[in-house]
């Protein structure tokens, strides 16, 4: 998987903003799942120590999997690998991951790239609220 990442909102925001994304010629990007995340941190560690992921932000990232319809979903800290849920509203940061096997085979930079957050030129700053 190939990543895109984005300043925080609020988790339909950037559901749709993933799913609509066409980057690097493609444009099947999703926000990848809450095992995907796991999975990454399980193999990595905290993803701010390892150096192909720059500008990985301390905070929490959105997932693509729902906790209860409508109202919450699952997110996740690239730091520690905790994993939490909250309401939709709340604004949180989110990377687009492109369909694929994220920690199995990791032959080179690009393929680590599921919160290689500093790989593209779009800004995570925080938007005021």
């Amino acid at each position: 998987p190939r990543n895109h990442g984005r300043a925080e909102t609020n988790w339909s925001t950037q559901k749709d903003w993933a799913e609509n994304l066409n980057f690097a010629g493609s444009s099947d990007w999703v926000l990848p799942s809450i095992s995907q995340c796991a999975d990454l941190y399980t193999a990595y560690g905290n993803l701010s120590a390892v150096a192909v992921f720059t500008n990985v932000q301390p905070f929490f990232y959105w997932s693509g999997t729902k906790s209860a319809p409508g109202v919450v979903a699952w997110l996740f800290g690239p730091v520690g690998g905790s994993q939490s849920f909250d309401f939709e509203n709340v604004p949180l940061y989110a990377v687009a991951v492109r369909p694929g096997d994220v920690v199995a085979s990791v032959p080179e930079p690009q393929t680590l790239a599921l919160l290689a957050l500093g790989a593209t030129a779009v800004a995570r700053r925080r938007r005021p609220g």
